[in-house]
């Protein structure tokens, strides 16, 4: 394969996508945005209280969001999962901001089992802005919401 620099500028983009929506419960602390609420715009998200596991480990979470349209840069929604002292978080997906509710529902594989019971479950709604420099993108955290959740089999 050749290696361009589209392909390279794409595969940092999405690995940085990755990345930001894995430590979006660590930012989400550290900003002063009330739990369960939204900054000025209406932007919103929210976790549902259940979550489901699999047989082969795969949960998934889902929700509910909406983002207002004026955004600059792409949106992510995703779901974390925090269940005896340990944190899953499953694939986050693009928002369609548009200022309507949409659901949302992501599925993910974590290293280690996440099993029926209770859990605390966290929903990030995500803008990825334009950034300069070294840095191509900058996260900015739009809503965040976090609620007990009881994780079922399925």
């Amino acid at each position: 394969m050749i290696i361009t620099a589209g392909r390279t500028a794409t595969v940092l983009s999405a690995g940085f996508a990755g990345l930001v929506l894995a430590l979006a419960p660590v930012a989400a602390q550290a900003h002063t945005l009330p739990i369960g609420a939204a900054r000025a715009g209406g932007d919103q998200v929210t976790i549902d209280s259940t979550g489901w596991v699999a047989g082969d480990g795969t949960i998934t979470l889902s929700g509910t969001y909406r983002c207002t349209p004026h955004h600059a840069g792409t949106v992510l929604v995703g779901g974390q999962v925090d269940q005896d002292g340990r944190h899953a978080s499953v694939d986050g997906s693009v928002a369609t901001c548009d200022g309507a509710r949409h659901t949302w529902r992501n599925t993910g594989q974590p290293y280690f089992g996440i099993h029926p019971g209770a859990a605390r479950g966290e929903a990030t709604l995500l803008e990825l802005a334009p950034g300069e420099g070294v840095i191509p993108l900058l996260p900015n955290i739009l809503a965040h919401d976090t609620r007990d959740v009881t994780v079922k089999a399925i």
